[in-house]
């Protein structure tokens, strides 16, 4: 988890409003150990950001909605 503050709160080396695709941010109901507020504000800096919300879904949400994710990579 602290690794993941880390990479979240550093520069990335680019700014998020100059990414043209379509990104879609999963973030599940009740993970805590990353909070809703991260995806929102992740997802509010993206021209293109969608935020879909797995409900009853914690921090594990890829190993629950694993088909989903990748049916939304390669549709």
């Amino acid at each position: 988890m602290v690794d993941e503050y880390r990479r979240y709160y550093r520069d990335w080396g680019f700014d998020l409003s100059e990414v043209q695709q379509r990104v879609t941010v999963w973030q599940g109901e009740n993970d805590t150990g990353l909070p809703m507020s991260h995806a929102r504000r992740l997802t509010a800096d993206l021209p293109n950001g969608d935020l879909r919300i797995v409900p009853a879904t914690a921090h594990a949400l890829p190993l629950v909605i694993a088909e989903d994710i990748l049916g939304d990579l390669a549709p």
